[in-house]
């Protein structure tokens, strides 16, 4: 069993198997400011508070002012769409297919675009048990808040992409 954990790490590193950690960021985007479609940052997005808190984590600040922001990040369109796939003999809902889609862009302190324009969809099926009828609404829940981390991250990882080409 001792051998057996190390043998398992060294595997792990070897295949290229990393944790998500701190992303590697441009220094020129200490200060971000996140614009939703949302009046105030009192009301922001969920996609706004999980990008928030990961480029927290990653040692950017999160500025409440544009003009004090080295960039940017605009969400043009948050949309979470659920269509049913199928349905049992009486009609009820068996299986459904969660699509969640963000447009997003990256502008710098002048406006300039650093980021085009892009799309995430994200999609999950989930299947109903009609044993758990309780559960229901808040398993969606649930997948619903993985699926706006998962864009979260995403959207890091795609802002990490201005460091590779600097």
């Amino acid at each position: 069993m001792r051998l057996l954990l190390p043998a398992l790490l060294l595997l792990l590193a070897g295949c290229g198997f990393q944790l998500r950690g701190q992303a590697d960021l441009p220094p020129g985007l200490s200060r971000i400011f996140i614009q939703t479609d949302q009046p105030t940052r009192a009301f922001i997005s969920p996609l706004g508070r999980a990008l928030g808190g990961s480029l927290a984590a990653n040692g950017i600040t999160i500025v409440d002012n544009p003009a004090e922001a080295d960039a940017v990040l605009r969400i043009l369109d948050e949309d979470l769409d659920r269509r049913t796939i199928a349905t049992g003999p009486d009609g009820s809902t068996r299986e459904f297919t969660l699509n969640y889609s963000v447009a997003y862009t990256l502008l710098g302190a002048d406006q300039t675009v650093l980021l085009e324009p892009d799309r995430l969809t994200l999609t999950r099926d989930i299947l109903y048990d009609e044993a758990e009828v309780l559960g229901r609404s808040e398993g969606e829940d649930i997948v619903v808040n993985d699926m706006i981390g998962d864009a979260a991250f995403t959207i890091i990882r795609r802002l990490q992409t201005l460091s590779q080409r600097s």
